[in-house]
């Protein structure tokens, strides 16, 4: 009899701790229960989306520096510097138009080649160091030997 009253309690003390569960209540200085508000519906965030840099456009001019050059006199054209380290450019020479690529040395580096071929087949070869994203200077030499000092920017 003894052991069922102790099994008895023990059932009783071990169900009344498993059926109590403790709340905390925020309460304010007044000791009254602040209202209970839901919490708001989780709503969708639209990613941000950065957009690459645009390209720098930037005129380009060629100064004659020997006498095959002087012939064609200034030339003038235009380089789009995508700024990822590459870059196109059209340039007119005398009666030649001259399209082709540039590309720097490695990522970050100032210096860098320019190559370009003209519609009667000159070909074209360009050193350059830029001063910053729309500024530089170079030396271009053609197929034909004529030698130009390169000007980037204005």
């Amino acid at each position: 009899m003894k052991t069922s009253l102790v099994t008895a309690s023990l059932s009783a003390i071990l169900a009344a701790a498993a059926l109590t569960a403790c709340v905390v209540v925020p309460v304010g200085p007044d000791g009254r229960a602040y209202p209970m508000q839901p919490m708001p519906a989780p709503h969708a965030v639209a990613p941000i989306v950065v957009a690459p840099p645009a390209p720098a456009v930037m005129s380009a001019r060629l100064y004659p520096l020997n006498s095959t050059a002087q012939g064609a006199g200034l030339a003038a054209g235009q380089v789009t510097n995508y700024l990822d380290g590459k870059g196109s450019f059209n340039i007119q020479i005398g009666s030649e138009q001259f399209s082709g690529e540039a590309t720097r040395a490695s990522r970050g580096a100032s210096t860098g080649v320019a190559n370009a071929v003209g519609n009667r087949g000159t070909g074209m070869s360009c050193n350059y160091t830029m001063n910053n994203a729309t500024q530089g200077s170079g030396k271009c030499t053609l197929t034909t030997g004529a030698e130009f000092q390169l000007h980037l920017g204005s």
